[in-house]
């Protein structure tokens, strides 16, 4: 009768139990033989020699001391997949960009899912292939299907990859490391906010992209209009007297094309220096304007100076501090 299906073994019960001074018959010692040649033949033996023929559920016990797997169909002890078996590829070949990965053990076929990881040889320069156990390469991109820029993956990284299908994907590319050197044609960078120490930039970096597009102090100058030239003139602010700084503060300095004069700003707006010029060089006339468009007040303490006619704009009043004297020509 052997196993019942539940994992209870039964012996023939023909003649069975024996019992005492009773002569035990070939037929009845024949069916107990035959039931445990069958029960034996049913069971796992311990060398391998007979396989599972079907699903064994363990009933939540443990399955202790499991090999380490090398195959591809061994099962996984938690040492094993500590330790990255199947999934961590030590031996790396190719180059930087074209990379090879010989995986242990190989697969036969890729598969959506797969990850495999591995120490990067060197930075790449370009976009990146991988080329696993032999079976073609594929490319292997960042965000989905975003192909590498160059220094994506640094020197001696752990990459690791995972196949969708079509292409490996990882996360592993090289995004909040501190660049500290650009190459001529460099579009732009975004140092870390814990970034150190100086950055050293091989070539332009354009002014849109936070650069000045120079490689000398002068140049940087005439490129951000600070001057018209390496021994020309300090470029200053221009603009009409409508387009003055709405809050201004003592020091400003400014031309003003309305009034084509330089300007500064102490507690209101001034005219600043400026005069003909003869042919010689010489300075001979200071010139000033005619029409007084803002109410000011002469600053106590000091020498005012114009020559008329001069005219007030409607509502415009010029204060004048006490003490001070009158001189007309």
């Amino acid at each position: 009768m052997s196993y019942n299906g539940s994992g209870l073994f039964n012996i023939n019960s023909s003649g069975q139990p024996v019992v005492a001074s009773t002569l035990i018959t070939a037929a009845t010692h024949n069916a107990l033989t035959a039931d445990l040649a069958t029960g034996l033949s049913t069971a796992i033996t311990k060398d391998g020699q007979t396989t599972p023929t079907a699903n064994i559920p363990l009933g939540g016990v443990k399955l202790p001391g499991v090999g380490a797997a090398t195959a591809r169909a061994d099962a996984a002890s938690l040492a094993s997949l500590q330790d990255g078996a199947g999934t961590y590829v030590a031996t790396v070949g190719g180059t930087a960009d074209v990379i090879t990965l010989t995986a242990a053990p190989a697969i036969t076929a890729y598969a959506a899912g797969q990850t495999f990881r591995f120490i990067a040889s060197g930075a790449n320069t370009t976009n990146v292939t991988v080329n696993v156990s032999g079976l073609g390469a594929k490319a292997l991109t960042k965000n989905g299907t975003t192909v590498l820029a160059a220094a994506d993956i640094a020197s001696g990284t752990i990459v690791e990859m995972t196949y969708d299908g079509t292409r490996f994907v990882t996360n592993s590319v090289v995004a909040s490391t501190v660049v500290s050197s650009f190459t001529a044609g460099t579009t732009g960078f975004t140092p870390s906010s814990a970034t150190t120490g100086a950055v050293t930039l091989a070539g332009t970096l354009a002014i849109a992209n936070g650069g000045t597009a120079s490689t000398t102090a002068a140049a940087a100058k005439i490129a951000l209009e600070v001057i018209s030239a390496a021994t020309g003139s300090q470029v200053v602010p221009a603009g009409t007297t409508g387009q003055r700084d709405a809050a201004p503060a003592a020091g400003y300095f400014r031309y003003n094309s309305t009034t084509n004069t330089f300007e500064g700003y102490t507690s209101a707006w001034g005219s600043v220096g400026g005069g003909a010029t003869g042919l010689g060089g010489d300075t001979v006339f200071q010139e000033n304007q005619l029409i007084v468009t803002t109410s000011y007040t002469l600053t106590t303490g000091k020498s005012a100076m114009s020559v008329g006619p001069i005219t007030l704009n409607g509502g415009v009043v010029v204060t004048i501090p006490s003490g001070y004297r009158w001189l007309v020509l």
